[in-house]
């Protein structure tokens, strides 16, 4: 490059001194191809099933656990590899974004992190066991106290939005009695 810049040499001549470097490599991978790349797949698939499994073991029968996307729904959710054994565990996940499973573990539990991330949201790093108990206890507690505020909300926003619609369907149908007496 900087013979370029100094014009002691030109594109050209670089770019045919590099390939000459290049193309006894490139044979060499080339012959040796049959060997390579059934090592090279292995290595990806490798590298793919190691993306989507976890370090911890299915609690239930010592089987490694991994993400799975369901053929039915689509869904994705943390599932065991025992699966074909007997084995229903599993845990949910977020169905939007990338995910990754972490190295680290969750504090409360002790379950490995998985992080979800798309362009236009920021990163979200959450524990799938802690999520489903979590869930649990709010479906448990779902018509007490704690939730009550925003379920009352919840429930007069849509009460008016109910009483809204009626008043229009009143006024619509008087407007029309109105207009077919007269």
């Amino acid at each position: 490059m900087d013979k370029i810049r100094t014009n002691e040499a030109t594109r050209k001549a670089i770019l045919t001194e590099a390939v000459e470097h290049l193309r006894p490599v490139m044979i060499e991978l080339a012959s040796k191809s049959d060997l390579i790349g059934p090592e090279l797949s292995e290595l990806v698939t490798a590298q793919k099933t190691l993306r989507i499994t976890f370090d911890l073991p299915c609690p239930t029968c010592n089987s490694k656990l991994k993400i799975i996307r369901s053929k039915a729904t689509g869904k994705r959710f943390v599932g065991c590899a025992g699966y074909e054994k007997g084995c229903r565990f599993s845990l949910p996940l977020p169905q939007y974004g990338t995910l990754t499973i972490m190295n680290g573990r969750c504090q409360t539990c002790g379950f490995q992190l998985v992080r979800s991330w798309t362009s236009r949201r920021r990163a979200i790093v959450s524990c799938p066991r802690c999520y489903l108990n979590n869930s649990r206890i709010r479906s448990k507690f779902r018509g007490r106290r704690q939730y009550s505020y925003l379920k009352v909300r919840r429930l007069s926003r849509m009460r008016r939005n109910v009483r809204e619609a009626k008043n229009r369907r009143i006024t619509s149908e008087a407007t029309k009695a109105i207009a077919m007496g007269s």
